[in-house]
């Protein structure tokens, strides 16, 4: 399947109103305006893994930025 697929996969997991970013191969960076427990973001992942093995094979680091009360923030999720 093609990253397009893979980006609206992630956003029924997820959620419409987070944007999705794969412009580097090896990372996944996700947005939204509050934010994104990692449990979450650890759940969507591996389902995505198990629906396109080969496009989340290369993923080894998500990051996750949304606003904060002083202004944007941002976290790396540990997928491990």
């Amino acid at each position: 399947m093609s990253r397009p697929d893979l980006i609206a996969r992630l956003e029924t997991f997820l959620g419409s109103d987070v944007a999705i970013s794969l412009d580097d191969p090896s990372r996944l960076r996700l947005w939204r305006p509050d934010p994104l427990t990692e449990d979450l973001v650890r759940s969507a992942v591996a389902r995505a893994r198990e629906e396109f093995p080969e496009e989340m094979a290369a993923i080894t680091a998500v990051h996750v930025a949304y606003e904060g009360p002083l202004g944007p923030t941002g976290r790396r999720v540990d997928l491990a």
